[in-house]
């Protein structure tokens, strides 16, 4: 009988040692990391029951910086050639918005979803969710349409000689905003007055 208890107890701790190992090996590491020994090598240890994983990330040295996709449990370099003046955001689980700074006042900007699509711009003036506000500056007007879609309409044309033809478009991105739905932006007339204009639901019906 002591024998058979000491069997029974020895198979009960056998289980309840490999239940917790299991467990521990299955909640480790969901991100990718360096190598410490390469400071090259990029590795990723996942949630066994993650479904998508997809993000972008940056790291910076003395030599300059580099951006990282991780998509379906792959880590691999997207720019490693980048400068040091540049931002990089998450717009939501599927989508990242990388802006360039191409010198002042100059700025470039991509998205980049997890199928790996690009959308490049840089006439961009404001976005909000997956509307993009930009400005023609050759045809003096502002248009709307969504991420990753060539249709777009214009919302505001400026007036060639009431307006203010050579303001640039950094001014038009700093002089404007979302309030919910409502575009706000504020154009400068050539008499040094502002007039302020306001559109709703810009990229509604493309």
């Amino acid at each position: 009988m002591i024998r058979i208890l000491t069997l029974l107890t020895f198979s009960l701790l056998t289980v309840a040692c490999t239940t917790a190992n299991s467990n521990t090996d299955s909640n480790t590491y969901s991100n990718g990391e360096f190598n410490t020994e390469s400071n090259t090598k990029l590795y990723i240890k996942s949630h066994a029951n993650s479904k998508n994983n997809f993000r972008m990330f940056d790291k910076c040295s003395d030599d300059g910086c580099v951006i990282y996709m991780q998509n379906q449990g792959k880590v691999s370099v997207y720019d490693d050639d980048i400068p040091r003046s540049y931002s990089l955001d998450k717009v939501n689980d599927k989508l990242y918005h990388i802006t360039y700074s191409c010198g002042s006042p100059c700025h470039n900007n991509v998205f980049i979803n997890d199928k790996q699509e690009e959308d490049w711009t840089d006439t961009l003036i404001k976005r909000q969710d997956n509307c993009l506000i930009e400005y023609d500056i050759k045809d003096k007007k502002f248009t709307a349409r969504q991420i990753f879609s060539k249709k777009a309409k214009t919302i505001l044309t400026l007036n060639k000689l009431a307006f203010e033809s050579s303001v640039p478009i950094w001014f038009y991105s700093e002089h404007s905003s979302f309030d919910n739905d409502v575009f706000r932006i504020e154009i400068t007339e050539k008499e040094d007055s502002n007039v302020v204009y306001k559109i709703k639901n810009p990229c509604g019906v493309l």
